[in-house]
C-alpha cells in the first residue's frame, strides 16, 4: 500500500512539473510573443547577431495580440542577454552561434526598440516545412526534449499544429516516458516518445494517408465480394 502511495504522489509530481514546464512552450506557439521566426544568422559578435529572417511563423490560434501585428523586418540585430545577469543564457546564446551554425528558430521580443532573444535553436536547414531542431536535447541522450519536439511540429506546419499534451508514464525501473500528442481539429496523433523521438510531421501524414488508402481498398474489396456472392446466389436460384 505504501508503494502504491508513493508511486501515485511520484506521478503526480511529475505531471505537475509538466504542466508548469509547459506553460512557456504553450505561449510560444499562440503568438504570445512578439517573433517567432527561422532565421540565417549573417553574422555576430560577443554581443550581438545579424540574421536574415526566412520564415514568421504565426499560430492557427492566439492567446495573445501578436498575431500578424508584429511583421518583423527581412534582416534584424539582435542583442544577446546579458553576460553578468544572465550568465547561463548568455552562454547558451553565444555557444550557438560560435558552433558555427548557419540557421536557427527563434522566439524574439521587441523590447525598448531593441530585439532579444528569449529561445534560440540549431536547425539541420531553413526550409521550416522540413527543418529539424538539433538543441536543446535531453540530458544523457542524443535526442531532443518532447517540449522541443511540440515546437519543431509548430514550425513544420507553419503553425498550423500549435495544441500540444505533455504526459509522462513512469516505468518499472524508475524511469520515465514521455509522450507528446498533437490535437488538431479533434484528431489527436502522437508525435514524440522518449523511445523513438521526434516523429516528422510528413512521416505521420504519410502513415495516416497509408491507412485511409487502406482502408477505401478494403471497403472496395469488401463491396465487390458482396455483389459476387449475391450475383452468384441469384444465378444459382434462377436455376432450381
Amino acid at each position: 500500500m505504501k508503494k502504491l502511495f508513493a508511486l501515485l504522489i511520484a506521478v503526480f509530481a511529475f505531471e505537475a512539473t509538466f504542466v508548469s514546464a509547459h506553460d512557456t512552450d504553450y505561449g510560444k506557439t499562440h503568438n504570445h510573443y512578439d517573433y517567432v521566426v527561422v532565421a540565417h544568422i549573417d553574422s555576430y559578435t560577443e554581443e550581438t547577431v545579424d540574421l536574415t529572417i526566412v520564415k514568421y511563423i504565426i499560430s492557427s490560434e492566439s492567446c495573445g495580440d501578436n498575431e500578424g501585428s508584429h511583421i518583423p523586418p527581412e534582416k534584424m540585430t539582435v542583442i544577446l542577454r546579458d553576460k553578468v545577469v544572465y550568465p547561463d543564457a548568455y552562454e547558451q546564446e553565444y555557444g550557438i552561434l560560435k558552433s558555427g551554425i548557419q540557421n536557427i528558430v527563434a522566439v524574439i521580443n521587441k523590447e525598448g526598440g531593441q530585439y532579444r532573444f528569449l529561445w534560440i535553436y540549431e536547425t539541420d536547414s531553413d526550409d521550416y516545412r522540413t527543418l529539424q531542431i538539433i538543441s536543446p536535447k535531453m540530458k544523457d541522450s542524443d535526442m531532443i526534449s518532447g517540449d522541443t519536439a511540440a515546437f519543431n511540429d509548430f514550425i513544420n506546419s507553419n503553425g498550423k499544429y500549435c495544441d500540444h499534451s505533455f504526459q509522462g508514464f513512469p516505468n518499472p525501473d524508475g524511469s520515465y516516458k514521455e509522450e507528446v500528442t498533437r490535437r488538431f481539429n479533434g484528431k489527436s496523433t502522437v508525435i514524440y516518445t522518449t523511445d523513438e523521438g521526434y516523429i516528422a510531421v510528413r512521416r505521420v501524414e504519410q502513415i495516416n494517408r497509408t491507412y485511409i488508402f487502406s482502408l477505401i481498398i478494403l471497403l472496395v474489396v469488401i463491396a465487390i465480394g458482396v455483389i459476387a456472392v449475391k450475383y452468384i446466389h441469384h444465378m444459382r436460384s434462377k436455376r432450381v
